[in-house]
């Protein structure tokens, strides 16, 4: 419709783009427009409106750098993955605004035949000159190899890196297809990835001692001692959410400020737990309610509790291990089931001595049925 421009988008103004979906822009979106209104979302996808079918014999050719921020955040926003976008948002060559569009309007008439207009320029290139030093050094201490003196210098030349080799350091200026090339280390990579990541030598990592240190700590063996054997004994591991209503963490200590959740994934989920033991029971209760009468399930995992501080310092959170396990059983079967009674004893047999406690209950539930509960 005339007076092609490139502006911000109007918020509210809608476009139907070339994937047949129309989008509500906002202010923060860069769009191509006329008089008619948006013709293209800036960096992202062109309209439908123009758009080129069989018919087309007249063709606007518009060639545009876009901000690579802007082009992320707006196709993000509208949920449009396009290949132009994938370029943009990367960043392209300042310079090929000029040379993309000679290149695009001799494809266009070579293969459609026509005639190409005089160029019509806005706005200004921006200021993509950028130099980096590299110190022949580097390329020994980052990259363990030894070059000939006018290797890397060479390398760089045919990566299109111009640069001035003045014996222990090469001055290179940075090519504007490569924004990816922002210091140092980047011209070292360069010359090791032309080099050869084959050719860099395999040497062995510096040890302090020729014992290797183990991958597990003392808990963590312990912790795996423990549930292979609750597991030999017949009981099933649980894995309960590490987290429990607010209202419940009360009865268990309860949790501080610092231990609820801002953004819980279920409102009865919200505070951090401070004991196994509720969410252990609920999974007994899960399990019950589908008629399975006799549950042994054990736990190992973290007790988040608030510790003390100083009244003008938040208290950071604590985790600590704790070990829960319940086992329930038919009175009348008790004989039968060596499991509960032989829970009662297991505690001291599998765990380390140590003078933290080991807490046990062992209760007749009115049905008959037995409950036993044990804590570390």
């Amino acid at each position: 419709a005339g007076d092609l421009t490139m502006r911000r988008a109007r918020a509210g103004e809608i476009i139907g783009a070339l994937d047949g979906k129309d989008y509500v822009l906002d202010s923060t979106m860069s769009v191509i427009a006329d008089d008619g209104g948006v013709q293209g979302i800036g960096g992202v996808m062109g309209g439908s409106g123009s758009g080129c079918g069989d018919d087309t014999t007249t063709a606007f050719l518009e060639v545009a750098l876009f901000d690579p921020i802007r082009t992320a955040a707006t196709g993000r926003k509208l949920a449009i993955a396009s290949d132009a976008r994938y370029r943009f948002e990367r960043g392209v060559d300042p310079t090929s605004a000029l040379w993309g569009a000679e290149v695009a309007a001799r494809l266009i008439t070579g293969i459609c035949g026509g005639e190409a207009s005089t160029l019509s320029i806005a706005g200004e290139m921006p200021d993509w000159v950028r130099h980096q030093s590299l110190r022949k050094s580097r390329i020994a201490s980052f990259g363990g190899i030894q070059l000939a003196p006018d290797e890397p210098s060479r390398l760089l030349a045919d990566l299109g890196f111009e640069n001035d080799d003045d014996g222990e350091i090469i001055h290179a200026s940075i090519p504007p297809w490569r924004p990816d090339g922002d210091g140092e280390a980047d011209l070292v990579e360069e010359v090791l990835r032309i080099h050869g990541y084959d050719n860099i030598p395999v040497v062995s990592m510096e040890r302090e001692t020729s014992i290797a240190h183990p991958a597990l700590d003392a808990a963590q063996r312990r912790g795996a001692r423990v549930r292979r054997a609750l597991a030999g004994r017949g009981l099933i591991e649980a894995v309960t959410f590490s987290f429990m209503p607010r209202a419940r963490a009360a009865a268990f200590g309860g949790v501080g400020d610092e231990l609820v959740l801002v953004n819980p994934i279920s409102t009865d989920l919200d505070a951090m737990r401070p004991s196994i033991l509720p969410n252990l029971l609920d999974a007994v209760t899960r399990n019950q309610a589908r008629g399975i009468d006799d549950v042994t399930l054990f736990e190992l995992g973290p007790n988040i509790r608030t510790t003390h501080r100083p009244a003008n310092l938040s208290p950071p959170p604590a985790s600590e291990s704790a070990l829960m396990a319940h086992a329930t059983g038919y009175h009348r079967h008790a004989r039968s089931m060596p499991t509960i009674p032989r829970l009662m004893r297991w505690p001291r047999s599998l765990l380390p001595p140590r003078r933290l406690p080991i807490s046990r209950s062992r209760a007749r539930l009115p049905d008959g049925t037995i409950r036993v509960v044990l804590a570390r």
